[in-house]
């Protein structure tokens, strides 16, 4: 404690920190019984599901083709 003199620094410091995470969970929403932002489509029915899953599919593997292809259109170069 010898840069301030005052061997409370640490305490001040822990007061401070407890502020402001009382300020923080004031300003926090309650997400209780709803989905989370970014998270995916609630489904009731297996079928549902199932549908889901495979429309997920499909489209996962559209992107992940386009994806590739232009990978292999960056490392081959321009066509002649």
């Amino acid at each position: 404690m010898e840069p301030t003199g005052n061997e409370m620094v640490p305490a001040y410091y822990l007061m401070v920190a407890g502020v402001i995470g009382l300020v923080a969970t004031f300003f926090l929403h309650e997400t209780a019984g709803r989905p989370l932002r970014g998270s995916g489509p609630m489904v009731e029915t297996p079928e549902q599901a199932r549908q889901l899953v495979a429309r997920s599919r499909t489209t996962a593997g559209r992107q992940a083709r386009d994806v590739w292809l232009r990978v292999r259109r960056l490392w081959r170069g321009p066509e002649r």
